[in-house]
């Protein structure tokens, strides 16, 4: 179960160049809700995906009372200066199976059975919109990575895997 993670964050690292995105502190700021159980997440809004760079977008679903919003984002943009993935991350404090929960509101259905019982991670396919969500916790945050399936060509996530089993093997002789 481990591999899928690590293939999902490196090709996620290979693919794509990490950006910062330009939130206003309003958007990344918590709001102080009663306590986590009660609260939602303020979840990313992937209608942005195979967007330009030069357009603006909206980041995250609209905010609603008591959620609570990512402690940071960061998109991932291709060669040809459009999005295709986001790394989100929130508090530590809500656990990864109320994040679970939570995503499960919107992408239930979409959930993949394998990993719906895994207490280190959760996997999402969305066929119809072409974009998948991981769900992990590390240290410091419970970390959601969406990525689009629909814009990234063949060849480049060949390239990326061959990469991934070369930083594997590397690390498999050490």
């Amino acid at each position: 179960m481990r591999s899928y993670f690590r293939i999902f964050a490196i090709a996620t690292c290979l693919l794509g160049v990490l950006f910062t995105s330009g939130l206003r502190a309003d958007e990344v700021a918590s709001p102080k809700p009663k306590s986590a159980k009660e609260s939602g997440i303020r979840l990313l809004n992937t209608k942005f995906f195979s967007k330009s760079a030069d357009e603006p977008i909206v980041v995250l679903q609209k905010s609603v009372k008591d959620t609570v919003a990512p402690e940071s984002v960061f998109l991932d943009i291709d060669d040809e200066g459009t999005y295709y993935a986001a790394t989100v991350r929130y508090p530590l404090k809500l656990g990864l199976e109320r994040v679970r929960t939570l995503l499960n509101k919107e992408y239930g259905k979409w959930e993949m059975k394998d990993f719906a019982k895994d207490p280190t991670m959760g996997i999402w396919r969305n066929e119809k919109e072409k974009f998948s969500i991981q769900l992990s916790e590390d240290a410091d945050n419970v970390v959601v990575i969406y990525i689009s399936f629909e814009r990234v060509p063949a060849d480049r996530i060949e390239k990326a895997v061959d990469r991934f089993v070369e930083e594997l093997s590397k690390e498999s002789e050490e």
